[in-house]
């Protein structure tokens, strides 16, 4: 006997998901060299936070750089929290 899970997904087709206050971009989107560079209107330590499709946190880290090497993470699609000054965003991350 086989078990059967319905699995719902929205195909998102920006990679901006949504964005409460803060303006921020991540680049390059997908991400090459395991390094990922982000430009922030804020200017207090970034708080990041990356999860998988299943919402499981694969990433945090809390630095001050403009870009973050981001080894070991296995091809998909995540989605890049950063939350900075009070603020926070969210985008979409392809990892080819």
């Amino acid at each position: 006997m086989s078990q059967r899970e319905l699995v719902r997904f929205d195909l998102i087709q920006k990679n901006t998901i949504q964005n409460d206050s803060l303006s921020f971009q991540i680049y390059p989107n997908p991400l090459k060299d395991n390094r990922l560079y982000i430009i922030s209107t804020g200017s207090g330590e970034k708080h990041i936070e990356i999860f998988n499709v299943f919402g499981e946190k694969v990433v945090e880290a809390f630095t001050n750089e403009e870009s973050l090497q981001l080894d070991g993470l296995t091809p998909g699609i995540y989605l890049f929290q950063l939350h900075q000054d009070g603020q926070k965003g969210l985008e979409r991350l392809v990892v080819p």
